[in-house]
Formats: structure tokens, C-alpha cells, sequence
């Protein structure tokens, strides 16, 4: 429907979907998606979610954007995201350091210190990466996002305890591998 240019019956279905929160993956999509839709860079973010590209190359669509308006929250938010699923973890927690996102949505907050603390995690800042998780936590308290934060702050301190092996992780130049 976005596609189409019916975007309040696309915004209608984001509405039900994130209401319905039927996981926190489809919850987080779905507000993303609404607030992209309304957003004054709403015509890139409808080429950044619905291309068929892979990550690296939809990046350039958030480079465009962030370079159109510097700083703006949701693209530093996609972008950081992107870059979290390209292994690129400094980067993107750079990005989601920068991206004030409860301007956007203060639910948004939520999924941005869940990615933050994924990209601390990946470059083995335990501590820190559990007090990220713990953040999201007190921004939402829900049962599913206890349980959630729960399994990550337990990893987070087995593994300041233990140590992560390199066969789990290894990192060259602070960049997941």
C-alpha cells in the first residue's frame, strides 16, 4: 500500500501490527515503518524498505538521507541498524548512539538500546552492553522484553566471566569479522 501511495491504510495495517505486537522484531518493524511513512524523508525510506537490494548496498539510501538532513534520527537509527547487520559494530554504535529516536517514538527508544547493546556485545564491552539492555528494559517493562533482556544480561555477565572465544568472535581493527 505504501508503495502505492495509500499510505494511511499502510499506516493503518503498522498501527494494528504494532499494537498487536506479535514479537519484538515485527512490533519494532512496523513502528519503524510508521513513523518512516510520515516522515519528511518519507520517499527515501520507502526506497530503503521496499528495494530488494542487500544491506550493503541500501546503505547508500541512509547515506543519502543522513546527508540531506545530518543527524536526522531515524535514518542514524536504520543506518546504525544496517551497519549492525553487516558486522560493522563500531560504526553502528556510533550511529545508534547518535540517533535520538524517542523524538521520533519514544517506543523507538526501546529497540535503539536493544541494537546498541547487540553492537557492545559484539565488540565485547559486557558492562556496558547489560546496561544498554537494561535501559530498554526500564523504557518497557513488558513480559516478552523482561524474558528478552533477561537472556542478554545473563550472556553479557557469562561472558565478562568466562571470556568470548575467538572461534565465537573475533575481531580485527575493533570490526566484527
Amino acid at each position: 500500500m505504501w508503495i502505492e501511495g495509500r499510505t494511511d491504510e499502510a499506516n493503518q495495517l503498522y498501527s494494528r501490527l504494532f499494537i498487536a505486537n506479535l514479537g519484538s522484531q515485527s512490533a519494532e518493524a512496523a513502528l519503524v515503518r510508521l513513523s518512516a511513512t510520515g516522515d519528511s524523508l518519507a520517499p527515501m525510506f520507502r526506497s530503503y524498505f521496499l528495494s530488494n537490494l542487500p544491506d550493503s548496498l541500501r546503505l547508500a539510501i541512509l547515506d543519502s538521507a543522513i546527508a540531506l538532513q545530518p543527524g536526522h534520527p531515524l535514518g542514524l537509527y536504520l543506518r546504525g541498524k544496517s551497519l549492525l547487520r553487516l558486522r560493522r559494530f563500531t560504526e553502528a554504535l556510533t550511529d545508534l548512539n547518535r540517533a535520538d529516536v524517542a523524538a521520533v517514538h519514544a517506543k523507538l527508544e526501546v529497540y535503539r538500546r536493544l541494537a546498541r547493546g547487540d553492537a557492545l556485545f559484539r565488540l565485547r564491552r559486557f558492562s556496558e552492553a547489560r546496561e544498554s539492555y537494561l535501559g530498554a528494559l526500564a523504557a518497557d517493562p513488558s513480559p516478552g522484553l523482561q524474558e528478552e533482556v533477561k537472556d542478554k544480561t545473563e550472556r553479557c555477565v557469562w561472558y565478562e566471566n568466562n571470556g568470548m572465544p575467538d572461534a565465537l568472535f573475533s575481531v580485527k581493527d575493533g570490526e566484527g569479522r
